[in-house]
């Protein structure tokens, strides 16, 4: 949430969109989509932060076929023609840019923005208290109002 924050408080930045995955690129077992889309908002509602939770992957997905980053931004500058979209991104997928699919592409036609580590965990690590019924870890690393759905969800 620190990262959004960030992108918001950025000099020209008119809106910022968070985007759950639909389907992700690389294959990852995610709990459904319309939960993570409801956690998002309440996440967002929770600390405050005037960011709009787009769900544009579900509209532009192909059935059996992973979302990418690539074709979100292109789907996303035709929704916000009057936009400059520009793609946000943590460390730890800038490390990994090259590897995205169509990366040139995306650096040629949208800006890019490296929002610096602001949490101290990872989403991996969360899934990982979930799983294992950690509330104490969760609860440190998220709000305590979500850590029941989120061992519901990952159990």
């Amino acid at each position: 949430m620190q990262c959004l924050q960030y992108l918001v408080g950025q000099p020209g930045v008119a809106k910022v969109l968070a985007g759950p995955s639909k389907a992700h690129a690389y294959g990852k077992d995610m709990a459904p989509f319309e939960t993570r889309v409801a956690l998002t908002r309440r996440l967002l509602e929770l600390h405050g932060i005037d960011v709009e939770v787009s769900t544009i992957e579900a509209d532009i997905e192909q059935p059996g076929s992973p979302v990418y980053t690539y074709d979100v931004l292109v789907a996303l500058q035709k929704r916000y023609p009057t936009y400059t979209v520009a793609f946000g991104m943590g460390p730890d997928n800038a490390l990994e840019f090259s590897r995205f699919y169509r990366a040139d592409d995306i650096k040629a036609r949208f800006p890019l923005v490296v929002v610096p580590s602001m949490a101290p965990t990872r989403s991996t690590e969360l899934r990982a208290a979930a799983r294992s019924g950690n509330r104490e870890e969760l609860a440190y690393y998220t709000d305590p109002s979500l850590v029941d759905i989120l061992i519901q969800l990952y159990r």
